[in-house]
């Protein structure tokens, strides 16, 4: 994304779950540093989209700084359906954009066909780091 729109701010945020209960936490986040966040088009990246807990809580958390649901655009590599439904059902206003519909979701939050978790692949980060 940042190659495609090298002007554009960027502010990541950290998003782990608790392995046991899979409830996410904001690890860390850079939203302080951009101006004027209500009249900002914010683009969410993350690899795999399956209970929607990451997403929901990025969306609750950047509501404390202004942004607005009617200006997110949420991309992802994978998603399931339920996943998809809980996103709409608390904020209708987001635009979503997903390449492959998994087959469903397991027990422990992980995508049917199961592959790992994505975001620890693509960022080094073992699944057992952050058990809470």
């Amino acid at each position: 994304m940042t190659k495609r729109l090298p002007k554009a701010d960027v502010a990541r945020i950290s998003m782990r779950r608790n392995l046991h209960t899979l409830k996410p936490f904001v690890a860390w986040d850079e939203f302080e540093q951009i101006k004027e966040p209500e009249s900002k088009r914010v683009f969410i990246t993350d690899p795999a989209l399956a209970t929607a807990g990451s997403i929901l809580k990025t969306l609750e958390h950047m509501k404390k700084y202004g942004f607005k649901d009617e200006n997110v655009v949420i991309m992802a590599m994978f998603g399931c359906q339920s996943g998809i439904e809980r996103i709409f059902k608390e904020h209708p206003e987001v635009k979503l954009f997903l390449v492959h519909m998994a087959d469903g979701i397991r027990e422990d939050g992980y995508l049917l066909p199961y592959n790992g978790d994505t975001g620890d692949r693509l960022y080094g980060v073992r699944e057992n780091e952050y058990v809470i």
